[in-house]
């Protein structure tokens, strides 16, 4: 009897682990999607005759959501979006 409980709990933790690893690959994917998505719009805004500084704002932004350089300044500035 104890043995059947234990592989319930077992399977139920294992079905947790596949959704929050599932959770973290789509946030990777659509942080490197959305990040390049933003930093193309913020090129196109600076040198195709929008307002200079919202482009330049908006490359900042873009950073802070492409997961390698939001690792990075997690690391050293103690500031990081999560998702």
């Amino acid at each position: 009897m104890t043995i059947i409980s234990t592989k319930g709990k077992l399977i139920k933790m294992l079905k947790e682990v596949k959704k929050i690893t599932l959770g973290l690959v789509l946030n990777w994917i659509f942080g490197w999607i959305f990040g390049i998505l933003f930093l193309f719009m913020g090129f196109v805004m600076t040198f195709g005759g929008g307002p200079t500084i919202y482009g330049i704002l908006i490359i900042f932004c873009s950073f802070m959501i492409i997961p390698y350089t939001n690792k990075i300044t997690k690391e050293k500035f103690n500031f990081h979006i999560s998702g």
